[in-house]
């Protein structure tokens, strides 16, 4: 959603939210940090663009989701990259 010029390249960095859904707190929580751990440190290339890192970012909370009947764990990443 947010683009800034950041970093020593002056590459953009894009900030992103996953909703990690389950039908349990403990269900979501452990997705949530299967997730993270896929994400922190990727380096690689996303649909044409080079990612140089992917960091967490200040989000990390639960909650019961839009309608109440399931459990979300958010996560914010900052992932920095250029166009390849």
């Amino acid at each position: 959603d947010l683009t800034l010029a950041g970093g020593a390249p002056s590459y953009p960095v894009g900030t992103f939210i996953v909703d990690c859904l389950a039908t349990s707190f403990g269900a979501a929580n452990d997705l949530g940090d299967l997730v993270r751990k896929a994400l922190c440190n990727y380096r690689g290339t996303i649909a044409g663009a080079d990612v140089s890192y992917c960091l967490p970012a200040e989000i990390d909370h639960f909650d019961k989701g839009d309608n109440g009947d399931t459990w979300r764990r958010r996560l914010g990443f900052r992932l920095r990259y250029r166009v390849a």
